[in-house]
């Protein structure tokens, strides 16, 4: 079953076909010529097989389900609340100059009073209203920001395990295909060699 993955292109093919036969030769410098012939036949055997069995290994590859982290839904509810309040604060402004406007009875605005006097200050003075405007919109754009930061930080954790996940699924489909066989034929070359070893002793 193919699976819906791009058919490989030649170069990237090419580039792979190449380092197969770096391989075989890298391993079987030394090895009689029978032996080297018998290696990069069981080479060309993987080459045309690894196209398939990669695309396979790739499908196979257990992936982690894209979901949403748990404080997403707690840090989506903080910024509904301080839109709220943003909103809450800006309609309240609104409110009040529409009355001033219109010139009548002042609405209430209650002032938060914080006292700045222990710090060379004086008394500071902030309507509710205000400070529900910008405080909301302040404050929800930090959270947006840290949100962004810590969303980033899972994203390229997760992409590292899927990272990790398929080169083991490459390196498996690599082992299967190339390593083991050519490196039965050494093993089975060494096993000549010692026989004759013995043989001559």
């Amino acid at each position: 079953m193919r699976s819906s993955l791009p058919t490989t292109r030649p170069a990237v093919r090419a580039a792979s076909a190449s380092a197969v036969r770096r391989y075989v030769d890298e391993v079987t410098e030394g090895a009689p010529d029978p032996w080297v012939l018998v290696a990069r036949d069981r080479a060309q055997d993987a080459i045309d097989r690894m196209p398939g069995d990669l695309d396979q290994a790739v499908v196979g590859t257990r992936l982690e389900a894209a979901r949403r982290p748990r404080w997403w839904a707690a840090v989506g509810a903080v910024q509904w609340l301080l839109l709220a309040a943003a909103v809450v604060g800006l309609l309240w402004l609104g409110a009040a100059a529409a009355v001033e406007y219109f010139r009548l009875p002042p609405l209430i605005l209650p002032v938060l009073t914080v006292d700045l006097t222990a710090s060379g200050g004086g008394v500071l003075e902030v309507p509710w209203p205000t400070l529900l405007a910008i405080g909301g919109l302040l404050a929800g754009l930090l959270l947006a920001l840290v949100a962004r930061v810590f969303t980033a930080w899972g994203a390229r954790r997760r992409a590292s395990r899927v990272r990790r996940r398929l080169r083991e699924s490459v390196s498996g489909v690599a082992d299967r295909l190339v390593r083991v066989p050519v490196g039965d034929e050494l093993a089975a070359l060494a096993r000549c060699r010692a026989a004759a070893a013995i043989a001559a002793g």
